[in-house]
């Protein structure tokens, strides 16, 4: 089965944290390598992510995780 998440109403670091809290059971998974890479510059991007404190970027990171199991 293959859902779709829209994930854009995600848009700070305290909304990323909710996520997980509630997301820990959940599983995802890219269809292919291209739309995984192409998912991830678009969280970095989205979240400034090289601009971003210690704190906040290993928040981000826990989201790109969660989320496909990236890094």
């Amino acid at each position: 089965m293959t859902i779709h998440m829209n994930d854009s109403h995600l848009v700070s670091i305290a909304q990323i944290q909710e996520f997980l809290k509630v997301a820990h059971a959940l599983d995802f998974h890219a269809a292919s390598r291209k739309e995984k890479y192409a998912w991830l510059t678009e969280a970095l991007n989205k979240f400034n992510y090289f601009r971003l404190k210690r704190k906040d970027k290993s928040i981000v990171k826990a989201y790109l995780m969660q989320n496909d199991r990236l890094l």
